[in-house]
């Protein structure tokens, strides 16, 4: 369902014209953006196992983790570039982004705050 939604907001991002989509989740006849982007917009796909980062390369342009620098290296770029590879795309051009939490007071006050 995800995947097809992104083809359907790429189709409507690149057209100035209505557009029909007939798939397999959504159907639409006759629809189309009345205020144009300014530019490309990039999709960012937050993925962790191999599945979902494969489709992150086949679907979006840059990739989200919560991962560990050397799972990234080993597990989690491979399976990126996997699905880059199989549409024609490289990693050069694209991002694969850590995203990581910072606790700067006292972690007993933390853990009591996140579980109220």
């Amino acid at each position: 369902m995800l995947t097809e939604a992104i083809k359907i907001m790429r189709l409507l991002w690149n057209s100035d014209e209505y557009v029909s989509y007939d798939g397999e989740y959504f159907v639409y006849d006759g629809i189309r953006l009345y205020t144009s982007t300014r530019s490309d917009i990039n999709i960012h796909w937050a993925a962790w196992d191999p599945t979902s980062c494969e489709y992150a390369g086949r679907f979006a342009d840059h990739l989200l983790t919560i991962a560990l620098p050397d799972r990234i290296e080993n597990d989690i770029r491979l399976n990126f570039e996997r699905g880059l590879t199989a549409v024609n795309r490289s990693l050069e051009k694209t991002d694969i982004t850590t995203e990581f939490a910072v606790n700067v007071s006292d972690p007993h006050e933390f853990l009591t705050e996140i579980r109220n």
